[in-house]
């Protein structure tokens, strides 16, 4: 199960990370700002080099226009 399986928090240097289940992954979908133009395939380039490491969303080159978008700075 990717990240640990839903629920589990793993403390990163950048911050706690929590995998999310299905469910509320797809419902975080409506709080992504308008502006935000990052793509299916972007998202999913990012889920790939997370692999089985969460903490690695911070850093890797693949998630910052997701890390962006989250902060609403895209």
């Amino acid at each position: 199960m990717a990240a640990g399986g839903a629920g589990v928090v793993v403390s990163c240097p950048d911050g706690d990370v929590t995998t999310q289940t299905v469910a509320d992954c797809e419902a975080s979908v409506g709080s992504v700002p308008a502006s935000c133009e990052a793509t299916v395939g972007e998202l999913e380039a990012c889920m790939e080099a997370i692999g089985a490491d969460p903490c690695v969303v911070y850093t890797a080159p693949a998630c910052q226009i997701l890390i962006a978008c989250a902060s609403g700075t895209p």
